[in-house]
């Protein structure tokens, strides 16, 4: 033993202690001493000693009880106490145990015994010590890193508050494998007052993963506040994600839009399972994903951002998950898979049932198995009704009257701007910030939207409406659009927007004019429910939006006249 030691030696026995001392005294440790276990516990509260020589058999209180005071009042320290004793039953053996007891020594004792046997001990204790200040650095570890989550879920909770999933018409289930999901569920109104939803899967777990949320929630909310589509938003996130993120890190995802005017539902999956498009009890469609996963392939590569476009109504109902539910495992090992995930949708009878009867076979399938997996799953009813009923109470508690305020703005794009820039979503941000709309905003949206559309589609590209009798014809209708904007040499459309305020609101005037021939305005029907094409409503919209609509230059002009209150 190199290091010195204060060690307790009780004993009745005076000659015993004495023969102790010596030999301990003679190896360089300091040594006190204790008659019987309760003048022991004294003198330990005193001394505190690093080890004690215990004697069983002592008047008074004996070693059994003493010991176990000493234990229980100092547990958070390592008290080596060695028993002396000349008894060598096994009952013996274990009450010593028992009362805290770290080794025996039987009289009469060897002098390289004990001494071996303290060296031990002492090991014994310095990697408890070792231990002790590990558990402790671990603590405050923990601590500092619970400081942290906690400091992180709070930015993340104001970060994503901006979410509409209030709304009545979506259901979710997010349920995570850590603190922090790597699965991210998003939905907000678009300024033609529809619903877009977006749902992700980034690789990984944890907060490593939900670092790439962010970004993308910003980039979400923030295009679609600004009505770009779905496609631009796709791309928009991918960039950002290539930039920021490291290569292993990525994002599937699924964005979709529930267009509330024309009952359209539009859909872009980069790499989420297969989208299900439910309706009439059963999976009408099954939309795979056309389009790789965000934040993977740089822009200007081979990435493509592919949308498929279907008519519904109220009553379709949209099914979008991650992975995490298709490929739980449960005690058998054995994955809840795609067949019976169908199989829980179809098999209800009441559609209002059938998220939580997914919910309920999921649960009964994983039968309390831990989740290997973020588990996501939504369900978006496609009632625009409801779904605007929602918004307009959210909106009562939330919008102020806006100030009315006068001023006039106007925009020209030639044929070279008309190839690679949208305006519609940098006039929407003009008007928004120069005047306050409430959920007006939407209707404006529309109609500047539909009038531009129409300018640049008819009058410019020429473009047949008609191509667009089926949600098939969709994609061929667009191709032809962007084969003609690739090939465009000349065309222009000029925008002017006004804006009188009135007493309790104001007037928007709108004028919107094209260099093309202008068209015939017979024949286009002025009511929507008398056109249930997927072509052929836009002008009858802007007519029931707006309080005057002038058709002038032959048809390569139009002016509306939208008031608000």
């Amino acid at each position: 033993m190199t290091s010195t030691l204060k060690i307790l030696v009780v004993d009745d026995d005076r000659l015993n202690r004495v023969v102790i001392i010596r030999i301990l005294r003679e190896s360089g440790h300091d040594v006190v001493e204790a008659s019987n276990g309760k003048e022991a516990i004294a003198i330990f509260e005193q001394q505190q000693p690093d080890l004690i020589v215990m004697d069983v058999m002592m008047p008074v209180m004996d070693g059994y009880q003493a010991t176990r005071i000493i234990k229980q009042s100092n547990s958070e320290q390592f008290i080596p106490v060695i028993f002396l004793t000349a008894l060598s039953d096994e009952a013996s053996l274990v009450k010593g145990i028992e009362s805290g007891g770290d080794d025996f020594l039987s009289k009469p004792f060897n002098k390289a015994i004990l001494s071996a046997k303290i060296s031990a001990l002492m090991r014994v204790k310095e990697l408890y010590e070792i231990q002790k200040q590990q558990r402790k650095a671990l603590e405050v570890y923990q601590q500092q890193q619970q400081q942290e989550f906690n400091i992180a879920r709070k930015v993340f909770d104001k970060f994503f508050q901006r979410s509409c999933l209030y709304v009545n018409n979506i259901k979710s289930l997010i349920s995570s494998v850590a603190l922090f999901n790597g699965d991210i569920l998003l939905a907000s109104p678009t300024p033609t007052g529809g619903l877009r939803i977006l749902l992700g899967d980034f690789t990984g777990h944890g907060l490593g993963a939900a670092i790439g949320t962010m970004p993308v929630a910003d980039i979400f909310y923030s295009m679609t506040e600004k009505g770009y589509l779905i496609e631009d938003v796709c791309l928009e996130i991918n960039n950002k994600l290539y930039q920021i993120l490291p290569t292993e890190l990525f994002c599937a995802a699924v964005i979709l839009e529930v267009n509330a005017t024309f009952e359209l539902l539009s859909i872009v999956n980069a790499g989420l399972p297969d989208v299900l498009l439910y309706h009439n009890g059963k999976i009408q469609h099954y939309v795979q994903s056309q389009s790789m996963p965000l934040g993977i392939l740089v822009k200007g590569s081979s990435l493509a951002i592919k949308s498929a476009r279907f008519k519904v109504n109220a009553t379709w109902r949209v099914y979008l998950y991650t992975d995490g539910i298709i490929e739980a495992n449960n005690a058998f090992n054995e994955l809840f898979g795609m067949d019976r995930f169908v199989n829980c949708i179809e098999a209800s009878t009441d559609p209002e049932q059938i998220f939580d009867y997914i919910k309920q076979c999921l649960d009964n399938f994983l039968e309390n198995n831990a989740q290997s997996d973020d588990i996501s799953l939504v369900e978006v009813l496609c009632d625009a009704q409801q779904f605007n009923q929602s918004l307009a109470a959210r909106n009562i508690i939330l919008s102020k009257p806006p100030e009315p305020l006068e001023w006039e703005f106007s925009l020209t794009l030639q044929a070279s701007s008309l190839k690679v820039i949208n305006p519609l979503p940098l006039l929407n941000k003009v008007i928004i910030e120069l005047q306050s709309l409430g959920h007006r905003t939407d209707e404006v949206f529309t109609i500047l939207s539909e009038l531009y559309t129409n300018a640049l589609h008819h009058g410019v590209l020429k473009l047949d409406s008609s191509l667009r009798h089926s949600v098939h014809s969709y994609l061929k209708y667009y191709q032809e659009r962007e084969r003609k904007l690739a090939h465009l040499t000349q065309g222009s459309v000029f925008l002017k927007i006004k804006h009188i305020p009135k007493t309790m609101g104001g007037k928007l005037i709108i004028y919107v004019r094209d260099s093309g021939k202008g068209f015939n305005r017979q024949g286009v029907k002025s009511f929507l429910r008398d056109n249930q094409n997927l072509h052929g409503r836009g002008l009858a919209l802007i007519e029931n939006l707006c309080t005057h609509v002038s058709y002038l230059e032959q048809g390569s002009a139009v002016q509306v006249v939208y008031e608000w209150s």
